[in-house]
């Protein structure tokens, strides 16, 4: 599963996406598929059309509400703009 691996040390799924050459951390998950998810939510919202996305079944309306907002909280914590000083 693309953007997906298992984090050996906090035993749980960890979502990731590369972007511009750089690696964005999308938070840990108990279950492969809703780190999956959350891989599918980014790749729409950085990639848009050209995004790779994982084949997954379809999921509760309120864990994929879950999952967006953490999706939405990592991405908006990592480019966020540096301060130089």
């Amino acid at each position: 599963m693309k953007g997906v691996n298992w984090a050996t040390r906090e035993q749980k799924w960890r979502a990731t996406i590369s972007w511009r050459k750089a690696r964005y951390h999308l938070g840990y998950y108990t279950d492969k598929a809703h780190a999956g998810q959350a891989h599918n939510l980014a790749a729409g919202r950085l990639h848009g059309e050209y995004a790779f996305l994982n084949d997954l079944p379809e999921m509760l309306t309120e864990v994929t509400q879950t999952i967006a907002d953490r999706v939405a909280n990592h991405l908006s914590k990592s480019f966020r703009p540096r301060r130089r000083g």
